[in-house]
């Protein structure tokens, strides 16, 4: 599924977009960051379950505890090193939010923190939704592992419903707009059409075709029409305030379980060859670190920049561009040095498999789509 990868890469220039270029917040507003975030989540939520369930059809014989110890094993060889390495280097330096927040960071609950707080602490902001992919990973393979078949579409409805259920409670208690929004039970409607989507597509060749059809057909217009109405009924009516935080979420996931729907398939035309591309799709191999690096950069280089004697504005264009730059650059330069060669290291704990499950073809492609989450 190569070209899963290039949506990273768009979900994540979609953030870098919102974070970097404050310029274009009067246009497009935070939906940029918002899709970004979002689609992300859905990819989660799709790759993991599909990993899961891969894993439980087609191990031999080995136990639910053996299984979850190799996911465990495989997602920490991918996501800690280079998180763990920048919080660490970012306390070496002195990066004085990394101080004060160091235990919420380390415990990967630092979306509770930012929710408590009612404020975005400065460069390290995005960390919150590394916080909600972890617990998600901390209790998802369990449900995968143990439960019944027959449970997994309620449960998978549920949690998406319970995305703006929670959104709604939140709303009626008068919760901050950041507790509104990066606390996990606010993802779990993206993360949900991602774990739907892979368990509904898991079954043959022609139930596949038959999912890609419905998420073209009926999950597509949904959530676009969604969209649409949560901004007109914002514009002339005051309850459109509140429809529109609580329900716009789970529209734009909506729309990114189309996405990533179609591109496991394999779009096709002009958007298939773009997504194909060797380029974007490397910039969707290094999103994870590009995404990591990204806010943490800007303030270094500004005040490299005038040093140098640069006359430039903290988040103006320019400042902008030299940012996004830069951390391209450190973000390939970790995947090279760092993080190419510790995910290696995932082969030694691959699981074991007796035939490939129906619907998820055992391919080289598929290897590496499954391998780069």
């Amino acid at each position: 599924m190569p070209q899963l990868d290039g949506l990273r890469a768009f979900a994540v220039a979609a953030v870098l977009l919102h974070h970097l270029f404050p310029i274009v917040q009067p246009v497009v507003g935070g939906f940029g960051g918002l899709l970004g975030v979002k689609l992300f989540f859905v990819l989660s939520g799709f790759l993991i379950t599909r990993i899961l369930l891969q894993a439980r059809s087609s191990s031999t014989g080995r136990g639910s505890w053996q299984l979850a110890q190799q996911f465990y094993i495989r997602r920490c060889l991918r996501i800690f090193p280079l998180y763990y390495f920048v919080i660490a280097f970012a306390l070496l330096v002195g990066v004085p939010e990394v101080r004060d927040e160091f235990w919420w960071l380390v415990t990967y609950t630092f979306n509770f923190r930012v929710a408590t707080l009612g404020t975005w602490p400065g460069n390290i902001a995005h960390f919150w939704s590394l916080a909600v992919e972890e617990q998600f990973y901390l209790v998802w393979p369990w449900v995968i592992l143990l439960l019944p078949l027959r449970a997994f579409v309620p449960l998978t409805v549920a949690m998406i419903l319970l995305g703006p259920a929670y959104r709604l409670l939140a709303y009626a208690w008068g919760l901050n707009d950041i507790a509104f929004y990066a606390v996990t039970f606010s993802s779990l409607d993206a993360l949900g059409c991602g774990a739907l989507l892979a368990i509904l597509s898991g079954g043959d060749d022609a139930m596949t075709a038959r999912v890609r059809r419905s998420c073209r057909l009926y999950v597509l217009p949904i959530g676009l029409t969604l969209i649409a109405a949560l901004h007109v009924i914002r514009a002339v009516s005051t309850i459109g305030h509140a429809l529109h935080p609580i329900f716009l979420d789970t529209a734009v996931a909506l729309v990114c379980t189309w996405l990533v729907s179609s591109a496991s398939g394999g779009f096709a035309g002009p958007l298939g060859h773009l997504l194909n591309a060797r380029p974007l799709r490397y910039c969707g191999r290094i999103a994870y670190g590009t995404y990591v690096y990204h806010l943490l950069l800007p303030g270094p280089i500004y005040e490299l920049g005038v040093w140098l004697g640069v006359a430039w504005q903290s988040h103006g264009y320019l400042h902008g561009v030299v940012s996004t730059v830069a951390t391209f650059i450190v973000a390939s330069l970790s995947w090279r040095l760092m993080e190419r060669p510790i995910n290696a290291l995932k082969d030694r704990f691959a699981y074991e498999h007796r035939a490939p499950v129906a619907g998820l073809p055992n391919t080289a492609a598929h290897k590496v789509a499954l391998g780069a989450t």
